[in-house]
C-alpha cells in the first residue's frame, strides 16, 4: 500500500464495459480502519416490522421516553418478524384447508 498525506491507500479496481480488466490502474483511494455501525432500535423494529417507537416501554420507573436501549435490542432479539410470522400462519391455514376438505370427501 502506499501513503498520501500519512494515510494508507489502496488503488480501485475499474472494469470497462466489456467485462474485461482494466490495464490502468483507478485513482488513489484512502483505506480507513473497518468499523461497524450498530443499528438503532428504530432500524431493528422497522427490520421486524414493528412500529417505531413500538419497544421503547416504561422501564423501572422511567417514562417510555428514557428507556435505554439494551432492553430494546433484547425485546427484538426475542421477537420474530411480525409478516414473517403472518405468512407461515396464513401457509399452516392454507394446508389445514386442504387437509379437511380432503378429509371431508
Amino acid at each position: 500500500m502506499a501513503t498520501l498525506d500519512g494515510l494508507e491507500t489502496a488503488r480501485t479496481l475499474t472494469r470497462r464495459y466489456d467485462g474485461s480488466p482494466c490495464h490502468d490502474r483507478g485513482p488513489d483511494v484512502v483505506a480507513f480502519a473497518h468499523a461497524v455501525r450498530r443499528l438503532t432500535p428504530e432500524e431493528c423494529e422497522a427490520l421486524q416490522a414493528f412500529p417505531r417507537g413500538y419497544t421503547a416501554i416504561p422501564w423501572r420507573k422511567k417514562p417510555a421516553d428514557q428507556c435505554p436501549d439494551g432492553p430494546r435490542y433484547k425485546a427484538l432479539g426475542n421477537s420474530m418478524n411480525t409478516r414473517v410470522m403472518r405468512w407461515i400462519g396464513e401457509r399452516i391455514a392454507a394446508v389445514e384447508a386442504i387437509i379437511n376438505k380432503d378429509e371431508a370427501a
